[in-house]
């Protein structure tokens, strides 16, 4: 991909509305973590962990031909699904669910 085209890509997203904030997230997961549709698909908070210090990783996620990993997450990648977070925690019930009824997303 070139610098453009991820300009491009990266500016798509908008960042004002929860659903921008959720593909922006998607998307520094996906670009600066390397992963997998299929491994950010599987996703839950408990793959979230602080490691040392202030470094944040995905850990025990379980990747291509079962092979269980760490990724380390870039602070900004984190600063990413901090803000969706925040954007999406009045928008959801105590159950997990959204105002609609939905299932929260998995992370």
């Amino acid at each position: 991909m070139t610098n453009p085209n991820f300009c491009e890509l990266w500016q798509a997203p908008d960042s004002q509305r929860v659903k921008g904030k959720r593909d922006r997230a998607m998307l520094a997961v996906l670009l600066a973590c390397g992963l997998r549709r299929r491994e950010i698909a599987g996703l839950t908070f408990d793959h979230l962990q602080q490691q040392r210090e202030e470094h944040w990783a995905f850990v025990d996620l379980v990747g291509k031909g079962a092979h269980v990993r760490t990724i380390p997450l870039p602070n900004w990648v984190k600063q990413e699904l901090d803000d969706w977070f925040a954007a999406t925690a009045g928008r959801r019930t105590a159950e997990g669910h959204d105002r609609a009824g939905d299932p929260a997303p998995r992370l």
